[in-house]
């Protein structure tokens, strides 16, 4: 975004704190707001200065600032959204923050699905992964702030469990999730980790319009339909949510389960895939191969799109399954 659009952002915040044309006149103390008004929008209006500062880690405290305060108006977190969103673009879809993982910790990644099976639509939302060594690693809780807890995985008191994934050579894989009514909103999130050594490094990061508003529209194979083909071609419509920004990075998932068994047959996993709307299971690259076997399957297909502050991936997940069978 350029300078004159920054300005003219900054301006519509300084009418905000109640300013008639804009400037602070010290004064003239019957021109200012009360203290209770102004505070909200003055904070706003920092965040706007940081923005043309380039200072991006300002940017996103002010902009928590602004979403934590309780006084701020729908406008007024409104307008702090739009700014945010505007220092993605600045930094290509990356902001930075003051959070530091613990040693041995990567890869971590928040994630809000809306998944798409027959006619049902269903929610979740996950806190992903990899660290060294898992026994260090107690329990990860996941709250919208101010006290609304979403994960836990704290033993006996905490609601979810604690899963362990081996995805990464020479790391754990673990894995937080719960499945939900309705997809949180947006706001201020506290990340969590409970450490062996009695330590619990948290940090914060703000998630909005993470929740999409649509799901893949499968072509083949139609839902519960048999094929004798053990290497089936998926497709469908090529897809990016109503939600999407250009700044966003694009994941792309495929993967097909035996029905009651554990366990994945077959899957893939690709970054910024373009138009890509098709691919062949067992036989596509870089995929391993392999080939289906007579029995009852789940596909699983699922784009996502993402950004990231600090060293927290957050990624919104549009996601459609459905059963199919391999047949003799």
């Amino acid at each position: 975004m350029n300078q004159r659009i920054a300005i003219g952002i900054l301006g519509c915040a300084t009418a905000l704190a109640g300013c008639a044309d804009g400037a602070d006149k010290k004064s003239d103390q019957t021109a200012r707001p009360a203290p209770a008004q102004a505070a909200t929008p003055g904070t706003l209006q920092s965040a706007h200065e940081a923005y043309l500062d380039g200072d991006f880690v300002a940017v996103g405290e002010r902009v928590r600032d602004v979403l934590l305060d309780t006084r701020s108006s729908d406008l007024v977190k409104q307008n702090a959204f739009e700014l945010l969103d505007k220092a993605y673009e600045a930094q290509k879809g990356s902001l930075p923050s003051r959070f530091v993982l613990p040693p041995g910790f990567e890869g971590v990644k928040y994630g809000v699905v809306r998944g798409m099976s027959g006619q049902t639509p269903f929610f979740r939302i996950f806190v992903y992964g990899h660290t060294r060594d898992i026994t260090h690693l107690k329990a990860v809780s996941l709250r919208r702030l101010p006290d609304e807890v979403l994960l836990d995985s704290t033993p006996v008191t905490g609601k979810d469990s604690l899963k362990l994934k081996h995805e990464k050579v020479g790391y754990d894989t673990f894995v937080v999730e719960r499945s939900f009514e309705s997809l949180p909103a947006d706001g201020v999130f506290s990340l969590r980790f409970d450490l062996d050594d009695g330590t619990s490094p948290e940090g914060w990061f703000i998630s909005h319009a993470q929740s999409s508003s649509a799901t893949p529209e499968l072509r083949t194979p139609a839902p519960s339909t048999s094929t004798a083909d053990v290497h089936p071609v998926v497709s469908w419509v090529p897809f990016r949510s109503p939600e999407f920004q250009p700044f966003e990075f694009r994941t792309l998932s495929v993967w097909v389960s035996r029905d009651g068994g554990d366990g994945v047959a077959w899957d893939i996993w690709m970054q910024n895939y373009g138009e890509l709307g098709a691919v062949k299971v067992g036989d596509q690259p870089p995929a391993a191969k392999t080939s289906l076997v007579p029995g009852d399957y789940w596909l699983n297909v699922t784009c996502g799109e993402g950004r990231k502050f600090g060293p927290i991936a957050m990624t919104r997940e549009s996601r459609t399954v459905a059963p199919f069978h391999v047949v003799p």
